[in-house]
């Protein structure tokens, strides 16, 4: 049996997050990778075609790559943007850019699509999320 040493641990890039799109035309999934400067990891968000085979990396360098694949799009949630008891979304574009989508008073845990109008969405709440009652209708 080879030895396995520090240096191969630190090539290794697990895969986690696996979905399928809408379509079923891609596989959405993250790549981690070790930042020994730093002593953190980054995450890549990746695709890969399920008729071309081909993968290419969607959005590179994130601090964590939480995103959820509703119908109208890619939603990532913004780590850059962290604001105490709030999740920042973000639109994914087709080029990888990213746009704001809308902030919730909620840490969220999980999104998904309802219906055309409306999402699901399973969140913790705590003393950090104050605000989550005074959620409009439309919100």
């Amino acid at each position: 049996m080879k030895e396995i040493k520090r240096d191969l641990i630190y090539k290794y890039q697990p895969l986690s997050n696996i979905q399928l799109s809408k379509d079923e035309k891609k596989v959405y999934f993250v790549t981690t990778k070790t930042d020994l400067k730093n002593n953190d990891y980054v995450q890549d968000l990746n695709v890969i075609g399920t008729e071309s085979n081909k993968s290419s990396v969607v959005v590179k360098g994130l601090k964590r790559a939480n995103y959820f694949i509703v119908n109208e799009g890619i939603l990532l949630i913004d780590s850059k943007k962290q604001k105490e008891g709030y999740t920042c979304f973000l639109w994914l574009k087709d080029n990888g850019k990213t746009m704001k989508a809308f902030d919730l008073p909620l840490q969220v845990d999980s999104l998904q699509d309802f219906n055309r109008n409306y999402y699901l969405v399973s969140a913790t709440t705590s003393r950090s999320c104050p605000d989550f009652h005074k959620l409009s209708e439309k919100q």
